[in-house]
């Protein structure tokens, strides 16, 4: 259980690219393209996982699939493009939101494989009946329940002294 160099390695791809998404000059085509590649990439690889084989279909929802990266990446972009266009007054609530979800990435990044796994677990052969059924619907509510439950758990351990402490 020591430090595991791979895991930095792995991740050296997001960091790269999170330093060149601030390059992109802020303009609202980019805007727009990034917002609807959000959506669509995940959604399209979504139906299409349906027709994969067994040993693939787990890859398409990797870390290391090209839609978990393309999607993180086209996310990125978006954030960036929305809050470096001085074109946007946002109200109180939505720069609350943005200041909580900048508090909260760490920890959502951190507890959404666990909570996902619960998900399934709970879920089981239910989910797969659902996915197989109606993909674009089941991977939008997994996505949405999964980071809305990440968010809550990351609330409420924040409210814990010790992990307050050693997780400022």
């Amino acid at each position: 259980g020591g430090f595991n160099a791979l895991l930095v390695v792995q991740f050296f791809g997001y960091y790269l690219g999170g330093f060149l998404i601030t390059k992109i000059k802020p303009s609202k085509f980019m805007l727009y393209i990034s917002l609807t590649g959000a959506f669509l990439v995940p959604l399209a690889s979504s139906y299409l996982y349906i027709n994969l084989p067994d040993p693939i279909r787990a890859y398409v929802l990797s870390y290391a699939s090209p839609m978990t990266v393309f999607t993180t990446f086209l996310i990125f972009i978006f954030i960036n493009q929305l809050i470096n266009l001085n074109e946007f007054k946002f109200s109180l609530k939505i720069k609350s939101f943005i200041h909580l979800l900048g508090a909260t990435a760490f920890g959502i990044y951190l507890t959404h494989e666990l909570i996902s796994k619960f998900y399934m677990y709970v879920l089981g052969e239910f989910y797969l009946f659902v996915i197989t059924i109606n993909p674009i619907l089941a991977t939008t509510i997994t996505i949405s329940t999964v980071f809305i439950a990440s968010l809550i758990f990351t609330l409420l351990l924040k409210k814990n002294s010790l992990i307050r402490f050693l997780v400022p």
